[in-house]
């Protein structure tokens, strides 16, 4: 699920909680990238079978803060420990955001 980012990325916000006794623990980054690499990312998301479209964007049960995304889309990140990881793609088509967690 990895990718490079460009030189031209602009992170504007990287968080992520400490792991609890289980190893469990939540990340999320927002960043905005040139045009060109959103519609790459978008693309690549869309052809891989282990993203799924999802319909509302809510993470965990929470609404994302800022900036709501126009396409959101979620993968299983590990099948053993309830990890998941969700992308979304703003309405700017610049901004990525990147959730992972969990449980």
């Amino acid at each position: 699920m990895g990718t490079s980012l460009p030189d031209a990325a602009v992170f504007h916000q990287k968080e992520a909680s400490f792991p609890d006794q289980h190893g469990d623990y939540g990340s999320y980054l927002r960043v905005t990238v040139p045009d060109t690499t959103y519609r790459r990312l978008l693309a690549s998301v869309r052809r891989d079978p282990t993203w799924h479209r999802k319909a509302a964007p809510l993470i965990g049960g929470d609404v994302l803060e800022t900036p709501l995304p126009r396409l959101l889309y979620g993968a299983e990140a590990n099948k053993d420990h309830d990890a998941y990881v969700f992308i979304g793609f703003g309405v700017d088509e610049r901004t990525v955001i990147v959730y992972r967690v969990s449980s």
